[in-house]
């Protein structure tokens, strides 16, 4: 029993031995025995960035103003919309209505002039005041809202009416809405429209 013990330690010191002699002599040989490096590839990677509109506009007439028609003759009142944007040097205020008459009733039409006078029961729309750096896109003189002078008629579709070129700032453009009364015979009541407004860059 005990030669047999003593046979097995000394075969296994053998073993051990013979196993360091082998991983020396690959070594020798020039075997690695670190992991091979992976062969580099490519692969890539879409990258998008995004800048937000930031286009804004807004009345100061808390979403409406009035005009007190005066009989038989000519009234006017105004309107200032800031419009502008954080990222876009150019920025065209638009301003529309819904196609036909814009004042509910069938009393006032539309007018018909460009740049001119309202005569008749009418009612015209025309740009009284810029801020810096805004110019009114109608090709009519800026002229107060009480002057019956320059005015277009309200575009069925949303029109261009003031632009600007100035970035980062809020611009100002004054609308003004006028109505001319002739003969005195307006029946009494209210007659309402809306400017619809908008601002593209």
């Amino acid at each position: 029993m005990a030669r047999t013990r003593l046979a097995c330690i000394r075969l296994c010191g053998h073993t051990v031995a013979l196993a360091v002699v082998i991983i020396g002599l690959l070594t020798n040989a020039g075997v690695q025995w670190t992991p091979a490096a992976v062969a580099a590839g490519t692969d890539s990677i879409v990258t998008t960035a995004t800048v937000g509109s930031s286009l804004e506009v807004a009345d100061q007439c808390g979403g409406a103003f009035t005009v007190t028609v005066t009989v038989s003759a000519f009234a006017g009142n105004g309107c200032a919309v800031d419009f502008g944007s954080s990222n876009d040097a150019t920025t065209n205020l638009q301003v529309g209505s819904t196609a036909g008459a814009f004042l509910a009733g069938g009393v006032f039409g539309d007018h018909g002039g460009s740049c001119t006078a309202l005569s008749g029961d009418t009612t015209g729309l025309k740009v009284s005041a810029v801020g810096a750096g805004v110019t009114a896109a109608t090709g009519c003189t800026v002229s107060a809202a009480g002057t019956n002078a320059d005015f277009v008629g309200v575009p069925d579709t949303l029109t261009s009416i003031c632009s600007s070129t100035i970035i980062g700032t809020t611009n100002s453009c004054t609308l003004a809405v006028g109505i001319i009364e002739t003969g005195g015979d307006a029946p009494a009541g209210n007659y309402a429209g809306t400017l619809n407004l908008d601002v593209i860059g």
